[in-house]
């Protein structure tokens, strides 16, 4: 930039850019970086749990923007609030249907067993929340998504010539 005409001319690209995208930049971003915290928090390495974990969508404009992370399995609910798994056995006309969380319970079918017997166990799970959302809240509202946010939109305004 040579001319304070070609400096006022970078800033008009620099401003279109944040109306047009700036929004929709950082929420992709904040989504990215919440994800990846919330992946650290998650109180399993791999699994069902684990995999569903992602960006479900990023919706708005360049003003305005929301991104929407989440699990996609009832047993995020009960790993985040914690519970009771209850006794089942689908031969003796216990739980069936689809699993659910009643009272902070889940109920239906699951993968435990009992002595072998597949949709069978004999007793009850006691699961402590390990709240690993709510922390990675508290990391998000505490500024964690701060700097993701800054980075981004700091590019999206060198990309347009600032």
């Amino acid at each position: 930039m040579g001319s304070l005409g070609e400096f006022a001319d970078a800033l008009d690209k620099g401003a279109q850019a944040l109306r047009e995208r700036g929004a929709l930049v950082a929420a992709r971003a904040a989504g990215e970086a919440y994800l990846g915290k919330l992946g650290d928090n998650t109180p399993v390495l791999t699994g069902e749990l684990k995999a569903s974990e992602r960006v479900d969508r990023i919706t708005g404009n360049g003003e305005r923007a929301v991104v929407t992370v989440g699990a996609h399995t009832i047993y995020a609910a009960f790993r985040e609030k914690g519970g009771v798994i209850l006794p089942h056995d689908r031969s003796r006309g216990g739980w069936v249907g689809a699993p659910r969380m009643i009272d902070g319970h889940l109920h239906g079918h699951h993968s435990l067993h009992w002595g072998g017997e597949p949709g069978v166990f004999a007793m009850k799970v006691t699961q402590v929340g390990s709240h690993y959302f709510a922390r990675t809240n508290e990391w998000a509202y505490g500024g964690g998504l701060d700097g993701p946010c800054q980075r981004a939109i700091s590019q999206l305004l060198r990309d347009s010539g600032l």
